[in-house]
């Protein structure tokens, strides 16, 4: 059951505004812009392109086509409107980790030289607000449990999709382009 926030003590806000990623941050200020506690303002940076590329030290993001740099600050929310590319992910990388700062209105999601879990690629699928033209994969290692089934279901709202000299468990794929539109019309 929804519970109002003006109705939230002081206190309160202040703490879930700290708990708060900064993709929730900014849908509190959507849902609430005036009230206090939920401060300070989310800066929204419109940014074509994003490469997300993750070590056993951490996750990183760059972008590519700017003339402006980004840190990993609080109190920036960035919104991707062309392509995201993920580069080296492992089968530990959470979405949660590398994404909370980002949303995705984008036409491609390019994973290159990643090892990817179901759910990785489920949670993908499902954060991606736009209708999309294509999704690739390019010497990638699938988890066990994904198969070109549930690869073709979690992205049915693409156009096409390719993959490219990457493995499905001991199976190696050279390369494989399926128009999705026909598939799922």
């Amino acid at each position: 059951m929804p519970y109002p926030l003006s109705k939230l003590p002081y206190g309160l806000r202040c703490r879930l505004r700290e708990l708060a990623t900064p993709r929730e941050s900014y849908e509190l200020q959507l849902a609430a812009p005036n009230l206090a506690g939920l401060q300070p303002i989310i800066k929204v940076v419109d940014i074509r392109n994003v490469t997300f590329i993750a070590y056993k030290t951490g996750s990183y993001y760059i972008f590519s086509g700017e003339d402006k740099k980004y840190e990993k600050e609080n109190d920036i929310y960035f919104r991707v409107n062309d392509t995201i590319r993920f580069q080296s992910l492992l089968k530990t990388t959470k979405f949660d980790d590398v994404c909370k700062q980002f949303e995705f209105e984008v036409n491609a999601v390019c994973f290159c030289y990643c090892q990817i879990s179901s759910k990785f690629i489920q949670e993908v699928g499902a954060t991606v607000k736009s209708k999309m033209t294509y999704v690739g994969f390019n010497h990638c290692q699938f988890h066990s449990d994904i198969t070109r089934d549930v690869l073709l279901k979690t992205f049915c709202n693409f156009n096409r999709m390719k993959i490219m000299n990457s493995q499905f468990g001991e199976e190696d794929c050279d390369y494989e382009e399926y128009d999705l539109q026909c598939l799922f019309s």
